[in-house]
C-alpha cells in the first residue's frame, strides 16, 4: 500500500502469524511482515524520542561499518537514525535494531539544526523536484527507489519539513484552492495540480499529482519522474492530464489538520 521509510515509528495494532498491522504518523494502515520492523516499549520509544538523531538527505547511498568500512545497508533520502558520536567526516549511528555503523557528513544533517535551518522558498521546492528527476514509478513507492505520484509530491515537502497526506486524493483535500478552471497564470512554484475524472452526479474520482515548476511545466512520477507541459505548442505538452485536470492547492503557507512538522514524529 505505501513504504514508510527506515527510522518511522510506526503504531502496532495487531500481529498474526509474523505479520503486523500498523499504523504511520499519517495515519495509514497495512500490514508488513515482522521482520520489517524493530518493536520497542513505550519506555524505549521514549528514550529514543528523546534521543539527537541525523536525517539522510542524499539520493541514495550507503552506512558503513565504523572499523572496516563494510557496508551495513543502504540508505534513501528521509531515513532518520539515533546519533550516537561524531567521527572526524563521519556521523557515528545507531538503527532501531541495534547495528552501528557511520555515515559520511556530507549525506546528512543533524536532524534538529537541519529542520531549524530550513528555508522553504520556489527555489528550494524546483531543486528538490529536479533531484528525483529519473526516478522510476513504483506503486505505493515514497523512497528514492521508487515513487508513485503522491509519494513524489509527499517526498518533495518532507525534504522541507513537511509531512502531508499520503495519497492524491487526501492531498487534494488540503491547502488553498487556487485554481480550477485551467488559468495557469495564477501559479507558483510548488503547487499542486491534481487530476481525475468527473462523474455525472459531479463526485470526482483524483487518481494523479503533480507538482508546479512555472513556465507551463509540471513535474510528476508517471512512469518515472519527469517535467511535462501545459502548452499545447511545447515538445513535451502533456494532453492527456491537460484533459483530465482538476484543480491546483497550494500547500505553502497552508495550516491544516493533515498537514504536520515532520519534527514532530521523532521528537
Amino acid at each position: 500500500m505505501t513504504q514508510a521509510l527506515l527510522g518511522t515509528p510506526v503504531k502496532v495494532l495487531k500481529e498474526k502469524h509474523g505479520w503486523y498491522l500498523i499504523q504511520t504518523p499519517d495515519n495509514y494502515i497495512s500490514w508488513t511482515n515482522g521482520s520489517s520492523l524493530e518493536r520497542f516499549d513505550r519506555a524505549q520509544l521514549k528514550v529514543w524520542k528523546s534521543s539527537e538523531k541525523i536525517i539522510y538527505l542524499s539520493t541514495y547511498g550507503f552506512s558503513l561499518t565504523v572499523d572496516k568500512n563494510e557496508r551495513v545497508s543502504d540508505l534513501v533520502t528521509g531515513n532518520v537514525l539515533e546519533l550516537r558520536n561524531e567521527i572526524e567526516n563521519y556521523y557515528e549511528v545507531s538503527y532501531p535494531d541495534g547495528r552501528i555503523a557511520k555515515i559520511a557528513k556530507d549525506e546528512a544533517r543533524v536532524l534538529k539544526q537541519w529542520k531549524e535551518d530550513l528555508f522553504i522558498s520556489e527555489n528550494s521546492i524546483s531543486d528538490a523536484s529536479l533531484d528525483l528527476l529519473g526516478i522510476p514509478y513504483l506503486w505505493g513507492g515514497t523512497s528514492t527507489k521508487g515513487l508513485d505520484c503522491s509519494g513524489f509530491t509527499k517526498t518533495v515537502f518532507l525534504l522541507h519539513g513537511m509531512v502531508i497526506p499520503r495519497d492524491a486524493s487526501q492531498q487534494v483535500l488540503e491547502g488553498v484552492l487556487i485554481d480550477a478552471d485551467k488559468d495557469f497564470t495564477k501559479l507558483k512554484v510548488g503547487d499542486l495540480l491534481f487530476f481525475g475524472s468527473k462523474n455525472e452526479d459531479q463526485s470526482e474520482r483524483v487518481v494523479h499529482v503533480g507538482l508546479w515548476l512555472g513556465n507551463n511545466g509540471f513535474i510528476h512520477a508517471s512512469g518515472d519522474v519527469h517535467i511535462s507541459s501545459m502548452d499545447s505548442l511545447s515538445d513535451n505538452f502533456d494532453a492527456y492530464n491537460f484533459n483530465r485536470y482538476l484543480r491546483t492547492k497550494r500547500f505553502v503557507g497552508s495550516n491544516t489538520n493533515s498537514i504536520s512538522d515532520l519534527i514532530d514524529f521523532y521528537m
